[in-house]
């Protein structure tokens, strides 16, 4: 959390530098805390490929063919 707290603070001229969680924690919560982190997704352990092909599309593609998860 600290080092997605010191990313976002870092200026990024031009760009965003996509973080996304990966943690074996499910508890409730644990989304909303990595997303207030600054974190752009999250992903619990084990990681499948199907969910991570998914959430790694959706951070690659343009910003207008987005959409909210």
């Amino acid at each position: 959390f600290q080092t997605t707290q010191k990313i976002r603070a870092h200026p990024h001229v031009g760009t965003r530098v996509p973080i996304i969680a990966v943690t074996a924690t499910t508890t409730k919560g644990t989304r909303e805390k990595c997303l207030q982190a600054g974190m752009d997704e999250y992903l619990t352990k084990p990681v499948y490929l199907p969910a991570l092909k998914s959430t790694l599309a959706a951070m690659t593609s343009p910003p207008q063919a987005r959409t909210a998860p």
